[in-house]
């Protein structure tokens, strides 16, 4: 998993595109575990803002039928722009 990340920044940079990488935790009852995978990673073409994060992220998110309602926590890299707290 991280070959692959370092092969997506790595073409990022290359590209001077911004990349948005995208996790998702949840639990697994099949196997009664919690899990953590990469949920997506798109590209943001215009600024890093977080209306254009969000634009992409519920971009992804309703095209694969996932309702909002079912995410009860958000994470950042402590940006609190992104959470909407200046």
């Amino acid at each position: 998993m991280i070959a692959a990340c370092n092969e997506v920044l790595g073409q990022s940079a290359a590209s001077k595109m911004k990349d948005l990488l995208t996790y998702v935790r949840y639990i697994d009852h099949d196997e009664s575990d919690m899990k953590e995978d990469i949920l997506s990673v798109s590209e943001l073409h215009t600024h890093t803002t977080s209306s254009e994060i969000f634009k992409v992220l519920n971009g992804f998110i309703e095209e694969r039928g996932v309702e909002w309602k079912n995410c009860v926590g958000v994470c950042t890299d402590g940006t609190a722009c992104l959470t909407g707290r200046n």
